[in-house]
């Protein structure tokens, strides 16, 4: 969670003293990261005060034993407590 704060505040260099390594792009990847990513831009479009980026993947991956981090109506959850 403490992370997650991290990264969501402004400013800053997020991964200053942050142990993490690279995915094959070149671009940071947390250690402990559940799953990760990496998109070339294909086209960018302004949607009201937003851009909706899109990207063709080039590459991904993921831990097979990891449960993901879920911010949901305000606060973090453990997926499987959201059942029923």
């Amino acid at each position: 969670i403490d992370l997650c704060r991290r990264f969501a505040a402004r400013g800053g260099d997020k991964f200053a003293e942050l142990a993490h390594g690279h995915s094959p792009a070149g671009l940071p990847l947390l250690d402990d990261a559940v799953a990760w990513i990496d998109c070339a831009i294909e086209r960018v479009v302004e949607v009201g005060d937003h851009w909706l980026v899109v990207g063709a993947v080039e590459a991904l991956g993921r831990r097979e034993e990891a449960a993901p981090l879920l911010f949901f109506q305000g606060g973090y959850h453990d997926l499987s407590r959201l059942d029923g």
